[in-house]
């Protein structure tokens, strides 16, 4: 006697196509909106003060005050827009800087040594 539960073999194969459309079609609107989201514009523009701490070729790691883009008081690790921008830069230097903030990163796209 054959168990009830159990679906025939010819309709297992059958759902399989659907399933394997699904599955596509997730993946495809998942890679869309990935797509979006790179194209979307910059969630926000900001200017602080701070403290270097730190200088590398293409970053710089500043102590700063609370900015709308970031919660609190921080010390945050900014990408150089250009690397002129650490031109006679170094460690402890007081900065006046303008950052962007597009997803997932924070750019230094400004910055000014202040006495």
């Amino acid at each position: 006697m054959k168990d009830s539960a159990s679906p025939s073999p010819s309709r297992q194969t059958a759902s399989r196509p659907w399933l394997i459309v699904g599955l596509l079609l997730l993946l495809l609107g998942g890679g869309v909106w990935g797509f979006l989201l790179l194209l979307a514009p910059e969630k926000s523009t900001w200017r602080s003060v701070g403290v270097v701490e730190a200088v590398g070729e293409e970053f710089v790691v500043i102590r700063h005050g609370a900015v709308p883009a970031l919660p609190g008081a921080q010390r945050t690790a900014f990408f150089v827009a250009s690397k002129a921008l650490l031109d006679g830069v170094k460690p402890g230097d007081r900065v006046r800087f303008v950052a962007k903030s597009p997803p997932n990163e924070r750019i230094l796209i400004g910055l000014e040594r202040r006495r």
